[in-house]
């Protein structure tokens, strides 16, 4: 009966995962009509929160200078597109429900980003998988407007960059004590 107790109050409390950096990235990409370019961001820091009930809470950020797209030249302009002085932090937090800790789900986030000072929340479709135990995969892609984030868009021989900026997320997590 104790042993029935304690195994029901260890499930019955919420587990926490860290975000694992070696592992993970997030990808911006911009197309303009004469090329496009991806930025990456291998330096992140992040947290979730899984309840009882299979809601997952998550907290990721970055920051906007460790986007790379391979050229410096792009990424200062970028720096400065979107003030990363005064903004430089990406922040993401992202509610789920109905996560089950085993096998492969497709589902939607509640996905709050915050960018150049400006938050957008939107539902966006991601993958979860469990592929050993303690650790937790999580990839999808979606876009967000640039606009939307209050960022004048950039332009190459004055023609603008599309407004439709593609994230790519592959995202590892580590359960706490796994």
């Amino acid at each position: 009966m104790i042993l029935s107790l304690a195994a029901a109050l260890v499930l019955a409390s919420p587990q926490t995962w860290t975000l694992d950096a070696s592992r993970s990235q997030v990808s911006y990409q911009l197309v303009h009509k004469l090329h496009q370019f991806t930025g990456t961001d291998h330096r992140l820091q992040g947290r979730a929160r899984v309840l009882p009930d299979g809601t997952v809470q998550v907290e990721i950020r970055g920051q906007v200078k460790d986007f790379d797209s391979g050229n410096s030249n792009r990424d200062e302009h970028m720096l400065e597109t979107v003030e990363a002085e005064k903004f430089p932090e990406v922040l993401v937090r992202a509610l789920m429900k109905g996560l089950v800790a085993s096998g492969t789900r497709d589902g939607t986030a509640r996905v709050e980003a915050k960018l150049h000072g400006v938050k957008q929340t939107e539902d966006v479709p991601l993958t979860v998988s469990f592929p050993t135990p303690g650790a937790a995969h999580v990839t999808g892609v979606f876009n967000e407007s640039v606009e939307g984030f209050g960022i004048k868009r950039p332009t190459l021989l004055f023609i603008p960059i599309n407004d439709a900026m593609k994230i790519t997320v592959d995202i590892w997590f580590n359960r706490d004590g796994a």
